[in-house]
């Protein structure tokens, strides 16, 4: 079969897939993963008129316009990893989104992201973000994975009152100081966590690279990291300064 007839078969397949999901919804499975042996290379515009799903997954597809998806503004979770998407402007009128994976994919800009209020969890991993400024006011966020990009400031994220669980490894990140000035992660409020292995900061001193190596529980990683750059105040009943 020649790639158009491949093409128009997968699109077929798609509107099929959308169509039974319409037919078949109910409250609590407003779900769509769109998974086929032929990699899915373009969303059909159909799937804007699924404006009341909360739940897409695209991870491992070649899509890489996300114009069709604009009109989902209830979406809660959105997955994809391992896609060609580079603009996330369609994602911009999304302020329901909570849940946000983008690894692997091709982004480097998250101006889109800014004033998500309600993003609780976004993975960068591996993408070419550099720059973490649009996240400054997204006050909901509360994990946050940056392993292999290039990110060396974290300054942006400083007084964001949720973040308690990040991962940097394997990045340009020189300065973990911002880290003390977010309260969730400083108090162990809830599920808290640091990873930051093979980063400037890691090296910067004996008793970073084994706080980075030695301890496997992020947690108690996290609280020895926040022990050591206070200087032993977090002993001493310390709650930080944000």
């Amino acid at each position: 079969m020649a790639q158009g007839d491949n093409e128009a078969a997968l699109e077929a397949e798609v509107q099929d897939m959308i169509l039974s999901v319409k037919m078949n919804r109910r409250d609590g499975m407003s779900f769509l993963y769109l998974e086929s042996n032929e990699p899915l290379r373009r969303l059909p515009e159909q799937i804007g008129r699924l404006d009341w799903m909360t739940w897409l997954d695209l991870e491992g597809t070649q899509v890489s316009d996300l114009g069709p998806l604009a009109p989902l503004t209830r979406l809660e979770k959105l997955d994809l990893r391992g896609t060609a998407v580079a603009d996330l402007s369609p994602l911009k009128g999304m302020t329901a989104l909570r849940h946000l994976f983008l690894e692997g994919s091709g982004v480097s800009d998250l101006s889109p992201l800014a004033g998500m209020g309600r993003l609780r969890e976004l993975w960068l991993n591996h993408t070419g973000v550099t720059d973490l400024s649009p996240l400054k006011d997204c006050i909901g966020l509360r994990q946050l994975s940056l392993r292999g990009t290039e990110v060396s400031d974290l300054s942006p994220l400083a007084g964001l009152p949720d973040l308690a669980v990040l991962d940097i490894t394997g990045t340009q990140v020189g300065d973990l100081t911002p880290l003390l000035r977010l309260p969730a992660f400083c108090e162990g409020e809830g599920e808290v966590g640091i990873s930051f292995e093979n980063t400037p900061a890691a090296a910067r001193s004996k008793a970073l690279s084994r706080i980075a190596t030695d301890e496997e529980d992020p947690g108690l990683r996290a609280e020895d990291l926040v022990d050591h750059l206070t200087g032993g105040a977090l002993q001493a009943g310390w709650r930080g300064d944000a």
